[in-house]
């Protein structure tokens, strides 16, 4: 086990020690930690913002492997306030909104305050209802009546 507690890397402040603790600035630097660590057969745990995430105080005996990289491009942006980005997986979500705000970019605006990385938290913090037009779901929960939906993950199942 490693020195680094997972408990400095949660918006929870619970978890133990890394058995191994890799952090990656890159996305070069993700794809060889992942790749150095299913070779060796060994678990590996994400970490981005480390909301939603409980670690035991026991720690985690595999790879820990935080997501670091930092930035964005803008690809397009239209006199409308509107802007297409590309965004590092590890970038802090609500400095990215933040930056939105004082750029006049529409469209997120309202999600300030949300924890995390912005390579989870659109998926799972914000949730993707709350940044998609209405539409039926095609995942519903039982007994939902009209009206209503579940959330639902822009990832394929």
């Amino acid at each position: 086990m490693t020195s680094t507690l997972l408990s400095a890397l949660t918006t929870a402040a619970v978890g133990g020690p890394a058995g191994k603790y890799i952090e990656a600035s890159t996305e070069a630097e993700i794809i060889d930690a992942v790749r150095t660590a299913d070779a060796a057969r060994e678990q590996v745990l994400i970490i981005g913002g480390g909301s939603n995430l409980l670690i035991s105080d026991d720690g985690f005996p595999g790879t820990v492997i935080r997501i670091a990289s930092e930035g964005f491009t803008v690809n397009a942006e239209d006199s409308c306030g509107g802007v297409a980005l590309v965004v590092q997986a590890g970038h802090n979500w609500d400095a990215l909104v933040e930056h939105a705000v004082l750029h006049a970019w529409s469209g997120i605006e309202a999600l300030s305050g949300i924890p995390g990385a912005t390579g989870a938290t659109p998926v799972q913090n914000v949730g993707p209802t709350a940044l998609t037009s209405p539409r039926p779901s095609r995942r519903s929960a039982p007994g939902t009546g009209p009206g209503t939906r579940s959330r639902r993950s822009p990832i394929p199942s």
